[in-house]
């Protein structure tokens, strides 16, 4: 079902100028098109182009560009069933805590070079978590069932050789899109044991100040 906006014939706006502006202020050009899609005609327009009086409206159609000409495979949709309010969808594909284009890293932050097919991509996570997973010698645990979920394990488990492996990984480790969070837990720590990481702080900033 679409939005006839049957009152567009007589000045009626399906979205106001605000909104496109807004839209097109955050999803500039230069990293993305903007189309609007009609139920009784093939021939899309570009958002910027609407007179915003139009009739039998479809959706609108955000597609991400990578630099190579190709059409996103994996576009966000915003079906179109009354007036559109600009920030309603910009919260969904951008701005939202599980934002569309946020989560495929399809952003200025974290540029996607290509617009590969969301399959491939996928597949090719899933392959890297259990090779990652080998090379750490470390178990994949239960969430393996999960494909893609997060590599979780414990560092303290991890031998000498482990650690050092995953120090450089982490010395190199590409932000883009790759996020590797460590978490320090303290319930079950001794009095001992915090006086020994203290001390070991305390060292490490002589030796920084040293080095400087």
């Amino acid at each position: 079902m679409a939005y006839k906006n049957i009152t567009g014939i007589f000045g009626h706006e399906w979205i106001s100028e605000s909104s496109v502006e807004m839209i097109l202020k955050e999803l500039p050009e230069s990293h993305y098109n903007v189309w609007v899609s009609f139920t009784d005609s093939k021939n899309d327009l570009a958002l910027k182009e609407c007179t915003r009086k139009e009739r039998n409206l479809d959706r609108i159609t955000i597609e991400y560009k990578d630099g190579t000409n190709r059409h996103d495979p994996d576009p966000f949709t915003w079906l179109i069933f009354g007036p559109v309010d600009g920030f309603d969808l910009l919260h969904d594909s951008i701005f939202g805590a599980n934002g569309f284009f946020a989560r495929r890293c399809k952003c200025p932050a974290w540029p996607q070079t290509r617009n590969e097919n969301p399959k491939d991509i996928f597949m090719m996570r899933t392959a890297m978590r259990h090779k990652l997973a080998e090379f750490l010698k470390v178990s994949e645990g239960p969430s393996y069932l999960k494909k893609d979920a997060p590599l979780n394990f414990m560092v303290n488990l991890m031998d000498q050789e482990q650690r050092t492996k995953l120090i450089g990984l982490i010395e190199n480790l590409d932000g883009d899109g790759i996020w590797m969070s460590v978490e320090v837990k303290f319930p079950n720590s001794t009095i001992d044991q915090i006086q020994r990481l203290d001390t070991d702080i305390e060292l490490q900033k002589i030796n920084m100040q040293m080095e400087a």
